[in-house]
């Protein structure tokens, strides 16, 4: 019987850890998924039921980079084997206290067949001391990072939008004449701060919109140009 792209391109409504049955239900093994941490997100590959040593039978999971910013089961695999290395894990306790959902945005360009997708990720749990030179070895966090990880097994090419714009960000601050700009982003998050402690806002709401600002000032400019012109 051949084999077939699940879910292909498709791009599904955030969900919170009470919500995965949600997910579960439109979920197919070889979805990339992505978990909203706020300042970034994570990316993992979607394994469905597997049988790990430690529950009680099949549970939903995931192959990922491990890393310790959030949840109880982060901070094991980072015990277990290192940060960046690649792992299994219940998908409810990667997801922790983020939200996620499926992203399989880069099909356009190239997708493997879904079971490949599971084969392919599965395989690196066996190989975690040397990683397969076709994912580019050990964890980097600009060349070799999760995203990498999960975009390379779903659609077969290495890249991470989150690097990208990091280094299009750069790119743009490193050209003077756009330091203008400086004050006015100053200004704006004063007053972000101001309103975060008015309204009693969870806090780091105003650094997380400053991070986006100086990520994507395209978006700044454009915005901050129609409210002059209506002024």
């Amino acid at each position: 019987m051949a084999s077939s792209i699940m879910n292909y391109g498709k791009v599904s409504p955030w969900y919170g850890s009470s919500e995965l049955d949600q997910l579960i239900l439109m979920a197919a093994p070889g979805d990339r998924l992505e978990f909203n941490r706020g300042i970034y997100n994570h990316w993992a590959v979607y394994v469905g039921l597997q049988d790990l040593n430690d529950s009680f039978g099949p549970i939903e999971c995931v192959v990922h980079r491990a890393n310790n910013t959030v949840g109880s089961s982060a901070i094991v695999s980072k015990q277990r084997y290192g940060t960046g290395d690649v792992t299994i894990e219940a998908l409810k306790e990667v997801v922790a206290s983020s939200k996620v959902r499926i992203n399989n945005s880069k099909d356009s360009s190239s997708c493997l067949p879904s079971d490949v997708v599971v084969q392919r990720v599965l395989s690196f749990l066996d190989k975690r001391a040397s990683l397969s030179k076709a994912c580019g070895g050990t964890y980097n966090l600009v060349t070799n990072n999760c995203e990498h990880l999960a975009t390379w097994a779903r659609n077969n090419t290495k890249s991470s939008d989150q690097v990208n714009k990091v280094v299009k960000a750069i790119r743009y601050w490193l050209v003077p004449d756009n330091w203008q700009l400086v004050p006015s982003l100053v200004h704006l998050y004063l007053k972000a701060k101001k309103i975060e402690a008015k309204k009693q806002q969870r806090k780091g709401t105003a650094e997380k919109m400053m991070i986006s600002i100086l990520l994507m000032p395209e978006k700044y400019i454009v915005y901050n140009s129609s409210r002059s012109k209506r002024c």
